[in-house]
């Protein structure tokens, strides 16, 4: 059966979106996992030494037109979308006329950017739409903090964190920041102290994080920024891979689109395995599944969101 917004998003309080009829999309971040990596381990307490386990899978296939192009249709649907709810949406043009606009400038990005995040193992590349910068505000979870410099230096004057409100008192019109995070590969892990084996597996599938998410902004009230977001990850079981290769040493295909890297403890040694794959997408599958997925999520956002300004 098909999600519900009742069980597949967690909506905050939109009340005060009741008798609004016109907002304006100020952020459109669409965030491209292009590589996944991750380690596990087993045991360390006894004379049997440990296991230790990494995998990584890098995804290929696809170029800046085809992530820009995903961009473009997520962002039009998501305009529809407000449109069919019965809220006008200001041009961005017009937002972007306003003096106030020319004070956050220099907290933007320019799409595309990469971010490599060294730590998190989860290397992206977001985009925007064409016409919009990529704006950060400091409390994107899958966003580096070095890729969010501008964003995360809330106490400068200029930073859209704190002139978007004053906009908003102005025009009288709404903010809507809109975060959406394609990810491309199940990966899950297993292992512990106690254990006697570490494993990492790999799976491609795409999937829209769960940290994607949509911000009413109303005014410069604690109760005026009220977010939308996805209640867990939303999956998509149709294929989007024309080969899985596990390129460790032979480039052999992995014949059943899943890859298990595991370490077994045994003698005095420890041991260590890594395993690195490479997915290999379809670019027009992995297009047309995209713009399915993030517009089956925003329509679940709306959903949600009209039914809480009902209440």
């Amino acid at each position: 059966p098909a999600p519900t917004a009742e069980k597949a998003v967690k909506c905050e309080s939109m009340k005060k979106l009741k008798d609004v009829k016109k907002v304006v999309i100020a952020s459109f971040n669409v965030q491209f996992v292009t590589a996944r990596k991750a380690n596990a381990h087993a045991g360390g307490t006894s004379d049997k030494g440990a296991a230790y386990v990494h995998s990584d899978v890098t995804l290929k296939g696809l170029d800046d037109a085809i992530l820009q192009a995903i961009t473009y249709e997520a962002y039009t649907n998501f305009v529809n979308q407000l449109r069919a709810n019965g809220f006008e949406v200001m041009p961005y043009a017009e937002y972007a006329a306003l003096p106030e606009y020319e004070q956050m400038k220099g907290a933007f990005d320019a799409s595309p950017m990469d971010d490599k995040a060294m730590f998190s193992g989860m290397p992206t590349r977001i985009f925007a739409p064409a016409g919009m910068p990529i704006v950060f505000y400091g409390d994107e979870v899958t966003v580096s903090t070095s890729s969010k410099l501008g964003a995360t230096a809330a106490a400068l004057s200029h930073a859209p964190v704190n002139v978007e409100p004053v906009i908003v008192k102005k025009t009288g019109v709404p903010i809507v920041r809109v975060f959406m995070l394609v990810d491309f590969c199940q990966i899950n892990t297993s292992g512990g102290m106690f254990s006697s084996s570490a494993s990492v597996k790999s799976k491609p599938q795409l999937m829209i994080g769960r940290e994607s998410r949509a911000i009413f902004l109303f005014g410069s009230g604690f109760s005026d920024v009220q977010n939308v977001h996805l209640a867990n990850y939303a999956y998509g079981n149709e294929n989007y891979i024309n080969a899985y290769n596990d390129v460790t040493t032979t480039g052999q295909a992995v014949s059943d689109a899943a890859a298990n890297v595991i370490g077994i403890l045994g003698g005095t040694g420890d041991v260590h395995k890594t395993k690195s794959y490479v997915a290999e997408a379809d670019p027009e599958a992995y297009k047309i599944l995209s713009v399915k997925y993030l517009g089956d999520v925003s329509r679940l956002w709306l959903e949600a969101v009209k039914a809480s300004a009902a209440k």
